[in-house]
């Protein structure tokens, strides 16, 4: 997980400095290998932990791979923009079914 931190954090720095630019095949591949690797290890973490499998982290993880041809013709910014959709719906994701989980409980 800490390693998709900081190669995210990497490429946040390459669509500051450029957003309009049209990727390279490495700016593509640190742009989307960043949250991958978040998710991924996280859904290890969680595998580990709990013994079950993190739909949500599955789905994201799937998100992240169809990119993977929209990023030769898309910019850092809209590359970069889609990623963070990708990364919200797993979030939302997570947080609806805590709820339920939740509710279910009392």
């Amino acid at each position: 997980m800490v390693a998709g931190i900081i190669v995210t954090a990497v490429a946040d720095e390459l669509t500051i400095a450029e957003p309009h630019r049209h990727l390279t095949p490495v700016t593509a591949a640190v742009s989307l290998l960043g949250p991958g690797l978040f998710l991924a290890g996280h859904l290890f973490f969680q595998r580990t932990v709990s013994g079950r499998w993190v739909v949500s982290r599955l789905a994201g993880l799937c998100g992240l791979a169809v990119l993977v041809p929209a990023s030769l013709v898309a910019t850092q910014l809209v590359l970069s923009f889609v990623i963070m959709l990708v990364v919200l719906a797993v979030a939302v994701s997570d947080t609806v079914r805590d709820r339920a989980g939740r509710g279910s409980v009392h």
